[in-house]
């Protein structure tokens, strides 16, 4: 799966990382990126996240934001722990959480983690998940948590038509590494001490147990190791 594009292709002076909590879901998407539904639960363990972020902080490598994500990330029992962690390295970084809001349904201690936590909720709306999301929101604006739906936060639009359409169809567009170029999601990934060039290549290895295929992750092209990196690596 090693292409020409390189690290500097994403990255920029203030850095953006998905962070990678865990791997399975609360729901059964057939088109989800992430390959959640066949992914058995892998954690990002909090010792390695403490390593990986202390490693950007002596780095001098400035995070803008972390978005907590997996997966479904309200499923892993250690939120606190990972904020925390997130709080004591860069006190100062906008963090927020990718959920489907699935147990954010009914009251619970979720919401005071938010809270104290200075957490911002970005959601996506499974219309058939049978999810309340005016429950939901409800409970969010009781704890006075902020929240935005990821299409408003992305592009200020609702529409999902204008999300799966965006690049033009055509030949020129076939070509990998201007797809890449024109990719809007702009997924940096870590989990583990690796960051990934795209949230997608994370969980490929449960793709190919799962299928049988053989796609492969190559270094210091699709993936990076965490404790390799610098400012003149990221920003070169």
């Amino acid at each position: 799966m090693g292409s020409e594009i390189t690290l500097r292709n994403k990255l920029k002076k203030k850095f953006s990382f998905d962070v990678l909590i865990n791997s399975h879901c609360n729901l059964n998407c057939k088109f989800c990126n992430r390959k959640a539904p066949i992914c058995t639960p892998q954690y990002y363990s909090l010792e390695q996240f403490d390593k990986d972020l202390k490693h950007f902080k002596d780095n001098e490598i400035y995070i803008n934001d972390l978005t907590f994500t997996g997966g479904e990330p309200l499923l892993n029992k250690n939120l606190e722990e990972y904020f925390q962690i997130a709080r004591k390295y860069y006190p100062n970084c906008f963090l927020k959480i990718f959920t489907n809001c699935k147990l954010l349904q009914k009251d619970s201690k979720i919401f005071k983690i938010l809270k104290d936590n200075n957490i911002f909720v970005l959601y996506t709306q499974y219309i058939l998940s049978g999810i309340d999301y005016k429950k939901v929101f409800e409970n969010l604006k009781k704890y006075e948590i902020p929240y935005s739906e990821l299409l408003e936060l992305l592009f200020n639009k609702k529409d999902y038509k204008f999300f799966l359409t965006y690049t033009p169809i055509s030949k020129e567009h076939k070509d990998p590494n201007k797809q890449f170029e024109n990719c809007k999601s702009d997924c940096l990934c870590i989990r583990n001490g690796i960051l990934y060039i795209c949230g997608e290549l994370a969980n490929i290895d449960e793709m190919n147990k799962v299928f049988g295929t053989d796609f492969e992750l190559v270094e210091n092209s699709d993936f990076f190791y965490i404790n390799n990196l610098n400012v003149e690596t990221l920003c070169n």
